[in-house]
């Protein structure tokens, strides 16, 4: 019986585990997955930047906000095939609103 107890809080902790690192996975969404008007929820508008610039393929987005919560909403306004890596790319920003070009 005890061994049964152990394996059941093994079991419990594996699946806790197995859901926390999927949960972590999904952080980011699969460059080919997202698409114009996904919205994703952000913790702050530099955070929201942030995530506009280094996200591959997204040309324009913008960061609305500041939410009630004083969460942001970062939006994808236009997607690109830019060639090479998001380094490459230029980006500016001004007034709560980013576009990247290739």
């Amino acid at each position: 019986m005890r061994g049964i107890k152990r394996a059941a809080i093994v079991g419990a902790g594996l699946i806790a585990f197995s859901g926390a690192a999927a949960g972590a996975a999904q952080a980011l969404p699969d460059p080919h997955a997202y698409m114009v008007g996904d919205t994703y929820k952000e913790p702050s508008k530099e955070a929201c930047e942030k995530d506009g610039n280094t996200w591959w393929g997204v040309n324009e987005f913008s960061c609305l906000g500041p939410n009630a919560d004083g969460s942001w909403t970062f939006r994808i306004d236009s997607l690109s095939q830019c060639p090479g890596p998001p380094s490459l790319r230029s980006a500016s920003a001004s007034d709560g609103y980013s576009v990247k070009g290739c």
